[in-house]
């Protein structure tokens, strides 16, 4: 009788097993119903907090389900006052090391938070695991060059272009950062190809212009900044006037230039009241 105990807790460790794998499966094929539903309900325009509840029962259900926690974060970003959306995206990628949208998005909440170099860090953890994901270099790139890190911003829109010919903004940011580290020509170039690809972009119109007026095409400039100004901010705007006008000074059209400097100097564009006095003032 002694010999038969082995082969029965043999036995009746495999049924527990199974009880415990099959309970764990059915709570897995659950907690996948009510993240799918949780899904649906964001695709269908319905409230975050009713897509919320699904997700917290997807949770509770499958603990270690790791888009669970990523959908939550997402939803939780849609919820004014909402907290622990940087806990759900540690633990999403903590279950899931190579959740590469999880690190894009963390990446997100790190630049609101300030932590550039952590934001940088999760855009790189998105290109390593996934080298030919272009919004996450278009992202660096753009954070590179808030950081004023514009050698390095230049080299990530490049890669955007490589992998996305027909990336409008990845001209127009490369362009950018041409612009602001004094590569003016390549810049244009750049601009160039963004108005190719949208001909209404009203910025790209905006730099190319200003790099017209350094180049002294003073026709090209004032072609590209007319108007321009009514889709641009108030600095851009006045700024705008400004070029107009001291490229119609440079063109010899004096009264055409001081309507133009005049509007610019009423804006508070100080290099135009300098140009007022100058050009316009009778002596």
């Amino acid at each position: 009788m002694p010999k038969k105990k082995p082969l029965f807790l043999l036995v009746l460790f495999s049924v527990t097993f199974f009880i415990f794998s099959a309970k764990d499966t059915e709570n897995s094929r659950i907690a996948r119903r009510y993240l799918d539903k949780a899904i649906e309900y964001l695709s269908s325009g319905s409230t975050y907090r009713d897509a919320l509840k699904f997700c917290n029962l997807a949770i509770k259900h499958d603990p270690g389900l790791a888009e669970a926690y990523y959908r939550r974060a997402e939803i939780k970003m849609g919820l004014t006052g909402s907290s622990g959306i940087m806990e759900d995206y540690n633990k999403a990628i903590s279950l899931k090391p190579d959740y590469v949208w999880a690190y894009y998005d963390r990446a997100y909440l790190k630049i609101q938070d300030k932590d550039y170099n952590g934001a940088l860090d999760d855009y790189g953890k998105c290109i390593e695991l996934n080298p030919d994901f272009f919004r996450a270099y278009k992202k660096r790139g753009l954070l590179r060059l808030q950081l004023k890190k514009t050698g390095e911003a230049i080299e990530d829109f490049t890669r955007v272009i490589l992998l996305k010919p027909d990336s409008k903004s990845g001209y127009y940011f490369r362009g950018m950062a041409l612009f602001k580290s004094g590569n003016y020509q390549p810049a244009l170039k750049d601009f160039d190809m963004t108005l190719k690809l949208d001909k209404w972009d009203h910025m790209a119109k905006y730099y190319r212009g200003l790099i017209h007026f350094h180049f002294k095409d003073y026709k090209a400039a004032i072609k590209d900044l007319d108007h321009v100004e009514i889709h641009l901010g108030d600095k851009e705007k006045a700024n705008v006037i400004y070029i107009r006008g001291m490229a119609k000074v440079h063109m010899k059209f004096p009264r055409s230039a001081c309507r133009e400097l005049e509007k610019a100097a009423k804006l508070g564009h100080k290099e135009a009241i300098i140009a007022v006095k100058k050009y316009c003032t009778k002596k």
